[in-house]
């Protein structure tokens, strides 16, 4: 019980720093195009973490505890469209390019989670095999994610 009391914990402590970077983006100039995106993954991310938060210490029905997943998905789809917007507003398209590439990687782990689920119905032994190849690209794509935060903090620095 303690080890999951802790694991929920760790999950808001990384919601708030992941809210905190988001939070600092929302004061980039205001004539750059798409900052809609960033408002939006702030206010999931704060959604999320509200629910977090209460189902921590109070009994919220298992349907909104579980729809923290689906707004921290939603939140970092639209980081990775306000990235691309970004990478455009400093002229580095490359920066852009791997944001979308993100985009990318992420609706693949969804499709092949979604295929997973599906193949519980029809192919039973295939669904450990789409989980194996979800966690793969989940992994490949979180080391893209940091690389690319790294360099848009070198970029912007750099200006």
């Amino acid at each position: 019980m303690k080890v999951i009391l802790g694991l929920g914990i760790l999950s808001i402590v990384a919601g708030l720093l992941g809210l905190y970077g988001k939070a600092l983006c929302v004061a980039s100039p205001s004539e750059m195009r798409g900052k809609e995106f960033i408002y939006a993954a702030v206010i999931m991310d704060v959604l999320a973490i509200v629910i977090q938060l209460a189902s921590q210490f109070t009994s919220v029905p298992r349907i909104i505890a579980e729809s923290t997943t689906l707004l921290w998905v939603a939140g970092l789809a639209c980081f990775l469209f306000y990235l691309a917007r970004l990478g455009r507003f400093v002229h580095d398209d490359e920066l852009a390019t791997r944001s979308a590439g993100l985009i990318k990687i992420g609706v693949a782990v969804a499709a092949t989670l979604a295929l997973s689920f599906a193949s519980v119905f029809t192919m039973p032994a295939a669904g450990g095999l789409f989980v194996l190849v979800a966690l793969i690209l989940g992994v490949l794509g979180l080391i893209r994610y940091s690389r690319l935060l790294l360099d848009f903090r070198k970029r912007l620095a750099a200006d």
